[in-house]
């Protein structure tokens, strides 16, 4: 699989890689994590709901990094685990 690349210029939008991995708990729930940036982290009951929390967060906290000029803890992309499923979600801001 070929990752989504992160990338930026003068010209477009910033456009980022949220790789998500998504478990369930025991109790049917759904959890996800953002591997590359795994700060971020939500449950939900179904996908779409987690999908949409995790890249409303994602979306906040690459903003508060830009707008204090700090640089973004990016960490390696993990592969999923026993009973993970993966997504990939293109963040533009």
């Amino acid at each position: 699989m070929q990752d989504l690349p992160i990338h930026s210029d003068d010209q477009s939008v910033p456009v980022y890689d949220c790789h998500v991995l998504i478990g369930k708990l025991d109790d049917g729930t759904l959890t996800g994590i953002v591997s590359n940036l795994p700060e971020i982290t939500a449950t939900a009951s179904n996908e779409r709901d987690l999908l949409r929390k995790i890249s409303t967060d994602f979306k906040t906290r690459i903003v508060k990094y830009a707008e204090a000029n700090e640089e973004i803890p990016w960490q390696e992309k993990q592969k999923p685990g026993p009973g993970q499923q993966q997504r990939w979600i293109p963040v533009h801001l």
